[in-house]
């Protein structure tokens, strides 16, 4: 069972201010990431990708607690 996974990053435009995803993949599937790399300068902005898509069960935990309706679980 192939899964895509998709997170609209003009809906979820700075995870910082959230990070529900994070907290609540079972599988920790998700990793926030800087929006900018700067040297010695800390990202004011972050994103969130799905990483380690492997660990997906598609439970949808993550697209029923997402507040912005930003996660797709897409199985294939």
């Amino acid at each position: 069972m192939p899964i895509r996974m998709e997170v609209d990053q003009q809906k979820c435009n700075n995870a910082m201010d959230c990070k529900i995803c994070l907290k609540v993949c079972p599988q920790k599937v998700f990793v926030m990431l800087p929006a900018t790399y700067e040297k010695y300068k800390l990202s004011e902005k972050f994103y969130v990708r799905p990483v380690h898509i492997i660990a997906c069960t598609a439970c949808g935990i993550c697209v029923e607690k997402c507040p912005k309706s930003a996660i797709k679980v897409l199985v294939e």
